[in-house]
């Protein structure tokens, strides 16, 4: 019996796995069957992390594309936080993935959806505006967001958006056991700007604001794996690069909260 497609009002993330052709094409080569076993058990462990979450999030999985979706709820136009469970569902996965050196780039936005995780289908205009997100304006291996949803719910600038966004809700830090910075804050906590990315966009995700919070030790991996990676060729070096940026200003904010990072870590990120 068919199913009609019935539009909902939605948070959508669409993700794709960069490399991930690179990794089945070349199949034979020792490792790389073991990263395509580690990505799917990370995905595994995905949905069973929304399987035990007390609010409604979905996951549809095909080959290197991810894509998540989690409700609106349209009775309060200011409510924010359902995106907020999605961004940090979307952290979280980030995090998993990148201590396997597997990189995301995706794109989140809103929109009504018509998404079906047991048939794998999935339509509509918010899919489209995540998918071209991350097409378009993703780049680097990071998860941006729309700017529209800036003024959705209803702040007028991008800083008081990540704010607002980065406030921990007791609820939420239970759910997630996440209490780090849901997204990247342009300014450092003694007020400088960040110098280090270049600021194409306005909101991203700010996974590694995890290691910096509950485990600095694995930015040692991080770092180790930015190297190992970096100088595979052109067209990867300013993805990777970007990645190291990134790294770098999250070293200086740890710094500043008096978390210092290992020696090793900053020492690999100024060889590269």
């Amino acid at each position: 019996m068919s199913e009609n497609v019935e539009y909902k009002e939605s948070y959508i993330a669409f993700l794709d796995v960069l490399g991930f052709k690179a990794i089945v094409m070349n199949q034979d080569v020792k490792g790389n069957l073991n990263v395509l076993d580690d990505y799917f058990k990370e995905v595994d462990r995905l949905r069973e992390y929304f399987d035990g979450l007390s609010f409604h999030i979905e996951i549809i999985a095909i080959s290197d594309s991810i894509i998540i979706s989690i409700p609106r709820n349209i009775s309060d136009e200011s409510d924010i936080g359902n995106l907020r469970h999605l961004c940090i569902a979307v952290a979280i996965f980030q995090c998993m993935l990148a201590k396997l050196n597997i990189w995301l780039r995706g794109g989140i936005s809103n929109g009504k959806t018509y998404f079906n995780s047991k048939k794998a289908q999935v339509v509509g205009p918010g899919y489209i505006r995540a998918y071209e997100l991350e097409e378009k304006y993703a780049k680097w291996p990071r998860v941006i967001l729309d700017p529209a949803l800036i003024k959705l719910h209803g702040f007028s600038s991008a800083d008081d958006f990540i704010e607002k966004m980065n406030v921990t809700d007791s609820k939420e830090k239970e759910a997630h056991q996440w209490d780090g910075n849901v997204l990247f804050n342009w300014k450092y906590s003694d007020g400088t700007l960040v110098e280090t990315i270049i600021k194409d966009v306005p909101l991203f995700i700010d996974y590694m604001s995890y290691y910096c919070e509950e485990d600095r030790e694995r930015m040692s991996d991080i770092a180790s794996h930015l190297k190992d990676n970096i100088y595979m060729n052109n067209d990867i070096y300013p993805k990777y690069r970007w990645v190291a940026d990134y790294l770098r200003a999250k070293l200086y904010e740890c710094n500043l909260i008096e978390r210092p990072m290992a020696q090793d870590v900053q020492n690999v990120l100024l060889s590269i």
